[in-house]
């Protein structure tokens, strides 16, 4: 699920039945019974100021590589939705696969505060049978997600991509100084990594860069990149250079983060150890900065030294739902292959991409039009079976690299979850220490003896548009 702008325009169309489409109002208030009544309906959709400005696609994608995304809706909106009506779209259509029987196993969306709330508001809805979770008390890990009784357990993602982009972000728009105990991360630290030979980092990831540049936060959390921050000693082995401590951390735990949802080869046991020790660095260095914060506010401050709130909880949100969406196969599919890397908005993205070769500016009735054409070309175009050579004219954007060639016998068998609830508590358990060591011997960051007292890992939360205070 995701949304693009659109055209401002009134469309009559008898193509659906009988109305005035391109606007926010209920279709049966768009309704034309007569042609007398399209200038009133056209009227009341102005005086109501309920044009469409954007179009929210929702696509399904069946989640085995070989089979192309379907479109199920497209949407029109002013931007304006809350949480409360995105909620509200979600239910009616799982409300639609219940009747067919259908599983639905993720929904998945952007970073945008409206969205993160209408997370939040699904993960706390009433489960029809009982609860998916995952305790670990000692560990401060509490994980649930709602199972219905047609459609089955059912988890809110953040876009893989999306939370790539924003970690990538925020040296350079976010956060600014990421203090991370005797290491640091800022936009100078991304400069210094350019400037050294084969880091893979051109020039326009560091100058005048492009929040929206997928191709750059593919290059900074690329293999090359955190080798970069490394040298050999006089022994010929591998350190870390100087002053690269805090991003060789940065790189090295938000990459593997990454690379467990997208790797198409990774084992489930590694991706989720990845998604933990990326959940327990994140709370150890949240709590150094909130110990230093308090020691010495006027040189420390959440706001300032740490990632900001919003990214926090993405990242916090990355973490648990792998973790959530192994289990659920491990518990619901065991037989079926688990791909983490389809999930995600990348194939609404390419979508959009793809209807805006037709039109560039189209109009929500247009791209109504033209939706059967651009499912006939995206099919084709992932099927790899032709491949059409266009120049990337912008940085912005997606860049869909999907394999949709399927699952060898010994991927398939590698890819189906056989871990039980003691394999997990291992797993976090050895998650626990690695992100420890971490902290202690390349940051000197304190972390406090677990067996001494349990921790509290922040839970889930949505934050408040234009606001830092959780939603719980």
């Amino acid at each position: 699920m995701d949304c693009t702008k659109v055209r401002g325009r009134l469309t009559y169309s008898n193509d659906f039945g009988s109305h005035i489409l391109g606007s926010v109002l209920p279709l049966d208030q768009c309704q034309v019974d007569d042609s007398a009544d399209i200038d009133e309906v056209i009227n009341n959709i102005k005086k109501a100021n309920a044009i469409a400005t954007q179009v929210r696609a929702i696509i399904a994608k069946p989640i085995i590589p070989e089979m192309p995304p379907v479109v199920i809706a497209l949407v029109p909106t002013d931007g304006k939705d809350t949480a409360v009506q995105i909620h509200e779209q979600k239910l009616v259509f799982l409300k639609m696969a219940s009747e067919l029987k259908l599983p639905i196993l993720t929904f998945a969306a952007d970073g945008a505060a409206s969205e993160l709330l209408a997370q939040h508001m699904m993960d706390t809805e009433a489960s029809e049978l009982p609860a998916l979770t995952y305790e670990y008390q000692l560990y401060g890990v509490h994980l649930r997600a709602p199972v219905f009784s047609n459609t089955g357990p059912l988890l809110s993602i953040t876009d893989p991509p999306h939370a790539r982009k924003t970690s990538r972000n925020q040296p350079q728009h976010g956060t600014h100084t990421a203090s991370l105990g005797i290491g640091f991360v800022v936009n100078r630290s991304l400069l210094d990594l350019y400037n050294i030979p084969d880091s893979g980092l051109v020039l326009r990831d560091v100058e005048n860069v492009d929040k929206q540049d997928d191709g750059a936060a593919r290059r900074l959390y690329a293999y090359c990149a955190l080798k970069a921050t490394t040298e050999d000693d006089a022994e010929g082995k591998p350190v870390i250079r100087k002053n690269f401590e805090g991003l060789f951390v940065w790189l090295f735990v938000f990459g593997t983060l990454f690379e467990a949802w997208l790797n198409r080869r990774m084992s489930p046991s590694d991706r989720i150890l990845a998604a933990f020790r990326a959940r327990f660095w994140l709370h150890f260095w949240h709590q150094h900065i909130l110990n230093l914060s308090a020691t010495f506010p006027d040189l420390y401050s959440p706001t300032r030294s740490f990632i900001s709130t919003r990214s926090f909880h993405i990242f916090n949100r990355l973490c648990d739902t792998l973790v959530l969406l192994t289990l659920a196969y491990a518990q619901h599919y065991p037989e079926s292959p688990f791909c983490p890397w389809i999930v995600g908005t990348e194939f609404v993205e390419h979508f959009f991409g793809l209807s805006r070769m037709y039109l560039p500016n189209f109009t929500h009735a247009e791209l109504l039009k033209m939706v059967q054409n651009v499912m006939v070309r995206q099919k084709i175009l992932l099927t790899k079976h032709f491949r059409e050579e266009r120049e990337k004219d912008s940085a912005a954007g997606y860049i869909l690299d999907y394999d949709p060639t399927p699952l060898s016998a010994e991927e398939l068998q590698a890819a189906r979850v056989q871990l039980t609830v003691h394999d997990v508590n291992l797993i976090v358990e050895t998650a626990y220490r690695e992100a420890a060591q971490i902290c202690k011997d390349i940051l000197c960051i304190r972390v406090r003896n677990v067996n001494s007292s349990p921790i509290k890992l922040s839970p889930l939360a949505a934050v408040a548009k234009g606001g830092r205070t959780p939603i719980r």
